[in-house]
C-alpha cells in the first residue's frame, strides 16, 4: 500500500499526455504539409492542363477552317461535274486541293496522360471538376478522334480515285514532290463521269460538315473547361 502511494501517477499522466500531444501534433503537421503540397501540385497541375487546352483549341481552330474547306471545295466541284468544261485553271487548282487534303487532328494529352498513368488524378481535389476533365479527354475529344479515323479513311478512298485521273508534275529538278498542283492524265468527261468520283465528292462534302460540327463541339467544351479552370484555381 505503501509502494502504491509512493507511484507518481501526476506526473506518469502528464507525461503521457505530453507524449500523445506531441504526437498528435506531429501527424497534424504532417497532414498540414501533405495538404500544402497537394495544393501545390494541384494548382501546377492545373495551370499545365489549362495550358495543354488551350494547344489543343488553336489545333482544333486549324482543323476547323480545313472543315470549312473540304465542304466548300465539294460542293464547289460537284456542281463543276455536271457543268463540264471550261473551268478557270487557278479555281480549279484550289478546290481539287481543298477536297483531296486535310489536316489531322493531333490531340493535346500530355499532361492528362502523366496524371492518368501516374495515379494522381485525386490530387484534384474537387471531384465535380475532376470528372468534367476525364469527360472532355475520354468521351468528348476522343470522340472527335473517332471522326478525324473516319474521314481519315473517307480521303484515302477519294485520293485512290482522284489518282487515276490527276497527278503531281515532276521535273528533272523535282527534289520534293510539290502537292499544290495537278495536271490531269485522262479526260475530264471519264472524271466527272465516273460514278465513284460524283459518289466520293459528295462524302468529302458530307465528313467537311460532320468535322466542322464535331469540332465546333469540342472546341465549345475545351473553353468550358479553360474557364472552369481558372475559377477553380483564382478561387483557391
Amino acid at each position: 500500500e505503501g509502494s502504491r502511494r509512493g507511484v507518481p501517477w501526476t506526473r506518469i499522466v502528464a507525461e503521457f499526455f505530453a507524449i500523445f500531444a506531441g504526437i498528435t501534433l506531429s501527424l497534424l503537421a504532417d497532414d498540414w504539409r501533405q495538404g500544402r503540397e497537394d495544393r501545390a501540385e494541384e494548382r501546377a497541375l492545373l495551370v499545365s492542363l489549362a495550358d495543354d487546352l488551350r494547344a489543343d483549341s488553336a489545333e482544333l481552330t486549324g482543323i476547323l477552317d480545313w472543315a470549312y474547306r473540304h465542304s466548300r471545295g465539294a460542293v464547289w466541284l460537284r456542281l463543276r461535274l455536271d457543268e463540264g468544261p471550261p473551268i478557270p485553271e487557278d479555281s480549279l487548282q484550289i478546290r481539287l486541293r481543298e477536297v483531296t487534303f486535310s489536316s489531322n487532328y493531333d490531340p493535346v494529352t500530355a499532361t492528362y496522360v502523366a496524371l492518368k498513368e501516374g495515379g494522381r488524378m485525386s490530387v484534384i481535389e474537387d471531384g465535380g471538376l475532376r470528372g468534367r476533365i476525364t469527360d472532355y479527354y475520354e468521351r468528348d475529344q476522343a470522340a472527335r478522334v473517332n471522326v478525324a479515323t473516319t474521314v481519315r479513311d473517307e480521303l484515302n478512298r477519294w485520293r485512290e480515285t482522284f489518282y487515276d485521273y490527276f497527278e503531281v508534275p515532276l521535273t528533272d529538278t523535282t527534289s520534293v514532290i510539290q502537292l499544290d498542283r495537278f495536271r490531269p492524265v485522262r479526260p475530264w468527261s471519264e472524271f466527272a463521269g465516273d460514278p465513284d468520283v460524283r459518289r466520293q465528292v459528295v462524302m468529302i462534302g458530307i465528313s467537311g460538315g460532320v468535322q466542322a460540327r464535331s469540332t465546333e463541339n469540342l472546341l465549345a467544351a475545351n473553353a468550358e473547361l479553360v474557364t472552369e479552370i481558372e475559377s477553380y484555381l483564382s478561387s483557391n
